[in-house]
């Protein structure tokens, strides 16, 4: 029985999502566990047994106490692999190299990608080049992810298991097909998910029958991304919970990720399983996951681009696009397919320590 330690120093969005799809799609001989941080209960929804640490304060003593509980596990669990997620858990890669277990990393969007340039970019590559090179194996969420790990020299331990959504049954609100073109952004109001530059087209947009609506914080957040007030024909929608976030995709005409930045976008590959397309900035993995007049289409993130994008929308072949968005999902971002990928490289990785 193969036994997998996780350690992550955040457990919401994306890693939270991460693990709770290995727990669902887990194979029963094999023994899941994690270090978590005590600041993130619900981070992972699932009940993958965990070690919550103390994660107040952030900087250096965080990461030390993240050290400690891992190391307090590793001794007390024995584990065969220790899965590291996130940069910051590349912490634990000189330490953890020598022992028994077999290190994983997955970097679940490589760090320098936020900068576009200067001596932060340069500095973020040096390290993001040399300590992966402690890990046995780097897990690749997406192909733009083992391109960049490629680049870096990491091809003999880079390995690609392309990520995937849980289906979701879907709560709350019936498609309409109106005169109106209905568009979703679901996503953290921060710098990174771009809905400034989403809200500042819209304030320029000429058209008024197209409308958006924004998941994923509260209306004063979403006023500060717009500068103000939000632009005429834009609703928040505040946090809700995953079927009704799934309800307001299928009744979407098209969602809408205008990210400056994105090691996968798993909210595409969700929003496919309800038969919506993805309007999508031509940023890091994006582009290879929609198929430009397809299953959606493809913009430059700036403002400029996201206006052009938006006044050329036309209601009919987006609603055209929901049986294709569908297929793709269930041939590429099925958790069947991802589960079968990920058991079996539990396994191999496992047998290397255990000889089994």
């Amino acid at each position: 029985m193969p036994r997998i330690l996780h350690v992550s120093q955040v457990a919401k969005a994306g890693v939270g999502t991460y693990l709770d799809l290995i727990w669902a799609v887990r194979d029963p001989e094999h023994d899941h566990a994690a270090v978590l941080p005590r600041s993130q209960p619900g981070g992972v929804a699932s009940e993958m047994p965990r070690v919550m640490f103390d994660d107040s304060g952030r900087g250096l003593g965080c990461i030390w106490r993240m050290i400690r509980a891992t190391r307090a596990e590793v001794k007390r669990q024995d584990p065969d692999i220790v899965f590291l997620h996130s940069s910051y858990a590349m912490a634990l890669l000189p330490l953890l190299r020598f022992g028994r277990a077999r290190v994983v990393f997955c970097a679940h969007g490589w760090p320098c990608d936020r900068y576009a340039g200067g001596w932060k970019r340069r500095v973020v590559a040096s390290v993001e080049r040399m300590l992966p090179r402690l890990a046995d194996r780097i897990v690749n969420i997406s192909y733009y992810e083992h391109g960049l790990a490629r680049m870096r020299g990491l091809a003999e331990r880079s390995v690609m298991i392309e990520n995937a959504a849980l289906p979701v049954e879907p709560e709350g609100v019936a498609a309409e097909q109106g005169d109106a073109l209905r568009l979703l952004f679901v996503g953290r109001f921060e710098r990174q998910k771009g809905l400034d530059l989403l809200l500042g087209a819209f304030q320029r947009l000429s058209r008024r029958d197209v409308t958006l609506e924004i998941v994923g914080g509260t209306e004063a957040e979403a006023q500060a991304q717009a500068g103000g007030v939000l632009p005429d024909g834009v609703t928040c929608l505040d946090w809700m919970t995953k079927p009704q976030v799934a309800g307001r995709m299928r009744a979407a005409d098209a969602l809408i990720v205008p990210s400056r930045w994105e090691g996968f976008g798993l909210v595409i590959a969700e929003s496919f399983a309800q038969g919506t397309p993805a309007l999508v900035s031509a940023v890091g993995a994006m582009p290879d996951l929609v198929q430009t007049g397809e299953t959606g289409d493809v913009f430059a993130a700036s403002e400029d681009a996201i206006l052009a994008c938006l006044e050329g929308l036309d209601a009919a072949r987006l609603r055209g696009m929901g049986p294709a968005c569908v297929e793709v999902y269930q041939a590429r971002f099925h958790p069947d397919r991802f589960g079968a990928e990920i058991n079996r490289f539990f396994e191999v990785e496992a047998a290397r320590v255990t000889g089994v």
